[in-house]
């Protein structure tokens, strides 16, 4: 439990998000923190207190602690809608891998999916701006993010 922030339960269309706000914070500008690693719920004891003071902090718990449900079917379903994926589609996002984007849409988004998926390392400018066209063209990237 997060230091002065209430512990809330909404269902969205059958599926139960828990999520922890600060209600004296009602009417500032929103900023909504992704809970889906363990590590996280440290991370936001520390920093979600500090940003309440400038934000409407709301920390959404999407893998199941706490009191979600269907944690693990949220990653799938959100990679298929927000990309618009479809089988035969080959897929590359770009982010960092341990970046939050990098977990979700670089491993347990595309691969709950079945998705064809390109993961690169590297520095996207070397040897020249071109590289990450370079490797759309060779993989056959359609999608990119």
């Amino acid at each position: 439990m997060l230091d002065g922030f209430q512990h809330k339960i909404c269902d969205l269309n059958g599926v139960k998000i828990a999520y922890s706000e600060r209600e004296e914070s009602k009417g500032k500008a929103p900023l909504l923190l992704l809970h889906g690693f363990p590590q996280n719920r440290f991370m936001w004891s520390q920093i979600a207190p500090i940003l309440a003071e400038h934000f409407h902090v709301i920390c959404a718990d999407l893998r199941g602690y706490g009191g979600s449900s269907k944690p693990k079917g949220v990653a799938e379903y959100s990679f298929r809608n927000v990309f618009q994926y479809k089988e035969g589609d080959v897929y590359w996002c770009t982010a960092d891998i341990g970046w939050i984007t990098g977990h979700t849409y670089i491993i347990y988004g595309p691969l709950l999916s079945g998705a064809t998926t390109v993961m690169f390392e590297g520095v996207p400018t070397y040897p020249d701006s071109g590289r990450f066209w370079e490797i759309c063209d060779k993989h056959q990237v359609n999608l990119f993010y």
